[in-house]
């Protein structure tokens, strides 16, 4: 979940692509294979998981259109 507060003074909204994991949909940046073939982005508590990049806001602004990056963290 990556706007559990949307349409609170918190939340972060583009007027260009919408909620920030929609503004890096399909992205998923530099992918591994393990050893059975199988794709990842990241390891968490020793386990892998493919995960899509996420906007990482450029700018301390929330409001209009704000620049922003698209990144894989969690």
């Amino acid at each position: 979940m990556s706007d559990p507060e949307v349409n609170v003074d918190t939340a972060w909204e583009s007027s260009v692509c919408g909620e920030s994991g929609d503004c890096c949909a399909w992205l998923f940046g530099k992918v591994k294979k393990d050893s059975h073939g199988h794709l990842y982005t990241n390891v968490i508590g020793g386990k892998e998981y493919a995960m899509q990049e996420m906007a990482k806001l450029l700018s301390r602004s929330r409001r209009g259109n704000v620049p922003f990056a698209c990144k894989n963290v969690f």
